[in-house]
């Protein structure tokens, strides 16, 4: 037997069992592996990725409210939104942001907004949509 067919049978069976690997390694993780250490289960967001929050702007409550695009109502046309309107990471950040939303939209704004923030357990839901965030002067 030659090098060139040895070298192109190594390669399949090594390709197989990464394939494998792959396939079977959740499998056996979710059947047979529940609460031994030694595998890890699958989590949504590790250590690295919960330093960041997704945050809706809404005006009014209810289901009739629409949407505020932040970015609209706090950056200049053909301007580029500063960091801080992309990159929320928590609840005081995103107040901040309502209350220039507040000054920005006038007096008589309504804004409200729903806060939910990355854990290792999912998102978590840290600021429902019933406060109103402007102060009626």
């Amino acid at each position: 037997m030659s090098a060139t067919p040895r070298r192109a049978r190594a390669r399949i069976i090594a390709f197989t069992i990464l394939a494998a690997i792959i396939v079977v390694g959740p499998a056996y993780g979710h059947f047979f592996a529940e609460g031994d250490l030694r595998h890890l289960g699958w989590r949504m967001f590790r250590v690295t990725a919960t330093r960041f929050c997704a945050v809706e702007y809404r005006d009014g409550p209810g289901e009739g409210a629409r949407p505020i695009d932040r970015f609209a109502a706090l950056v200049p046309r053909g301007r580029t939104p500063p960091t801080r309107l992309w990159r929320i990471t928590d609840e005081k950040e995103a107040r901040r942001i309502a209350a220039d939303l507040c000054r920005a939209l006038g007096r008589d704004a309504d804004v409200r907004m729903t806060l939910q923030c990355a854990s290792e357990d999912g998102w978590r839901e840290r600021v429902t949509p019933e406060e109103r965030l402007c102060r009626a002067r």
